[in-house]
């Protein structure tokens, strides 16, 4: 109790070296949309296919609500 933490030190060489240019994030990769990412989201519409692919799951329930 009341101990404060040190601050972390880096290993002597292993600082980064300063850039010219501005630092950009990387470009994510695009990959398809995969069901359970989907069903995480909540999804209004999916086509055939993205429902066969899900009804597979058998963590996914599929609900008709027509």
């Amino acid at each position: 109790r009341g101990a404060m933490c040190k601050p972390r030190q880096t290993k002597r060489g292993q600082e980064s070296p300063p850039s010219s240019s501005p630092a950009r994030p990387r470009p994510r990769p695009r990959t398809p949309r995969r069901p359970e990412t989907m069903a995480r989201k909540g999804v209004s519409y999916v086509t055939a296919a993205q429902l066969v692919s899900m009804a597979r799951d058998p963590r996914v329930a599929i609900i008709d609500v027509r």
